[in-house]
């Protein structure tokens, strides 16, 4: 039997690391954490989800799963070392280091951004574009932040350091 409550409760599962960023969407949560596993070693980003997978809110890439009371890491994406995200109603996206920006979860109005994925639902990370790899880029240019409105997606993004905006 699951335990609720209404008081904030330590998350056990994530001692010893640094929360750096988090995001609520309806039903779920997302973390983003840091941590240094060696002196003069750079930083581990890591990304972390947990709550109801309804429509892959959890990015987990594993639609069998319904809930999920203990966070788990979004694996498909510490290569890319997130350092922010943001979450819709049923949707996430999170900015990695080089740029780029991925999304999950319900695209039911393309609030993805991910070209040819109208009306699905991405369980696992998917290439929204920016960075250097902008071939299936809707925008082409680096992403520096984001934020997710209900059904949307927004992107501020940089070219040769002059701001941009972008919606999706």
């Amino acid at each position: 039997r699951e335990r609720t409550t209404s008081c904030p409760m330590r998350i056990t599962a994530l001692e010893g690391v640094t929360a750096v960023d988090v995001s609520c969407s309806r039903n779920a949560t997302c973390v983003l954490t840091r941590c240094y596993p060696r002196p003069a070693r750079p930083a581990t980003y890591r990304l972390w989800s947990f709550g109801d997978n309804s429509r892959g809110a959890l990015g987990l890439n594993d639609s069998t799963l319904s809930i999920v009371s203990v966070p788990t890491q979004i694996a498909s994406l510490t290569a890319h070392s997130p350092r922010a995200l943001a979450s819709g109603s049923f949707h996430s996206i999170s900015l990695c280091a080089q740029g780029c920006a991925y999304a999950w979860g319900d695209n039911m109005f393309g609030q993805l951004g991910c070209a040819g994925s109208l009306g699905l639902v991405m369980d696992g990370p998917q290439l929204v574009g920016g960075g250097d790899n902008h071939a299936l880029s809707p925008f082409r240019e680096w992403a520096i932040q984001a934020t997710a409105g209900e059904d949307a997606s927004y992107y501020l993004c940089t070219r040769g350091g002059t701001p941009l905006s972008r919606y999706v």
